[in-house]
């Protein structure tokens, strides 16, 4: 979406952004509210994880734009990149390291305008580019071609979210690393896992898995117990993120801190 702004703050806590938002009394709770961006996954499919902040009484997205101050007149703006950076003391590594690697990013269901909204993120934060044109940004379908699935309508269309947060997730934690955006045709087990054996196939050095399943405690699909193997890739599972909801105009977001949980990767 042209001109469409969304901040990804998917390592930082709320505390600060609260405190921005809040009225001038010290005594007022400010009127925030959650919302999953996706509805509870079906039997043996999955659900993406972020979540939305809105506003309690409206129930739309709690919005914010890019901090204008000069360079240094300020502490980093909550839930920008250089924020995110400081918070894990990354500032350095992010300006030097990560050339010659590629974040491999799974999501369910297709997002037509994923290559134009990162580039609305990156530019508007001063991050390089990160385009098919210059080799940075690579998107495929599950099965590593073009055949991309539709947007996802209804319920389903939070994955665009999920999709948007972790690409700008990644630009801000690691701007010169290459992005590898692996589209699942749906989101079941077996269509996200062979989506993650692609993205290793395609040369991943990390896999982001922004979703999560259940499924009953005596039935389990096939392949739905366990992760795919993803063999050289460090794959990794998170705790929920929330973000902004993809709507016009620019985005806030919430986030609890990353807390990632190995996936086997056999060598």
């Amino acid at each position: 979406m042209p001109g469409t702004l969304r901040i990804a703050v998917r390592f930082l806590l709320m505390t600060p952004l609260l405190l921005s938002l809040a009225p001038a009394a010290a005594d007022a709770a400010p009127a925030l509210a959650l919302q999953s961006a996706c509805p509870p996954p079906e039997p043996f499919a999955a659900s993406c994880l972020a979540e939305v902040v809105v506003n309690r009484s409206s129930d739309q997205p709690i919005h914010v734009t890019p901090d204008t101050d000069p360079v240094g007149s300020a502490p980093p703006q909550t839930g920008s990149p250089a924020a995110m950076q400081e918070a894990y003391d990354l500032t350095s590594l992010s300006a030097t390291g990560g050339s010659g690697d590629t974040v491999g990013i799974v999501d369910a269901y297709g997002d037509s305008s994923a290559e134009s909204d990162l580039a609305t993120y990156r530019s508007s934060f001063g991050l390089p580019p990160c385009t098919t044109a210059n080799g940075c940004f690579r998107k495929v379908d599950e099965n590593g071609g073009t055949n991309y699935p539709a947007n996802p309508t209804g319920g389903n269309a939070g994955w665009i979210t999920e999709t948007s947060l972790d690409m700008e997730a990644v630009s801000a934690i690691c701007p010169n690393c290459h992005i590898l955006l692996v589209e699942a045709s749906t989101a079941s087990g077996p269509d996200l896992f062979t989506a993650e054996a692609t993205a290793a196939n395609l040369g991943a050095n990390q896999i982001s898995n922004s979703w999560g399943a259940s499924a009953p405690r005596r039935t389990r699909a096939a392949g739905a117990s366990r992760p795919g193997r993803t063999p050289g890739a460090a794959a990794a599972a998170r705790s929920p993120s929330r973000r902004g909801r993809r709507t016009p105009g620019a985005r806030a977001a919430r986030s609890r801190t990353c807390r990632p949980t190995p996936i086997r990767t056999p060598a």
